[in-house]
């Protein structure tokens, strides 16, 4: 259910992947911060609007980074990873992204 919602939100060319237990990845080719954040927040708007039998109401914490002629996907990953447990340490069931800034 979750799952063909996010799928059927994003391009053919995006890949979403299972990223452990409760993780997933969307990698977003070709596409500003800008505008994965937007869909990030719409994912996560509509992921809170879902409920799944036997397990209620769904949250999701969103970590977005930008992709930088340096990163490897080591840092590309640990950057959106550090998002998500700012996202969660900030209340979760939010985006948080990561700009040149930081």
């Amino acid at each position: 259910m979750m799952v063909e919602m996010i799928k059927g939100r994003i391009r053919k060319i995006d890949i979403l992947a299972r990223w452990g237990g409760e993780e997933f990845l969307i990698l977003l080719p070709d596409t500003s911060l800008e505008n994965a954040v937007y869909l990030a927040e719409m994912l996560r708007e509509r992921l809170s609007k879902m409920e799944i039998p036997e397990a209620g109401r769904i949250i999701a914490s969103f970590g977005v980074a930008d992709y930088f002629s340096e990163d490897t996907i080591d840092t590309l990953v640990k950057k959106a990873d550090d998002m998500i447990y700012k996202a969660k340490n900030e209340g979760r069931n939010c985006v948080r992204y990561m700009n040149e800034c930081e």
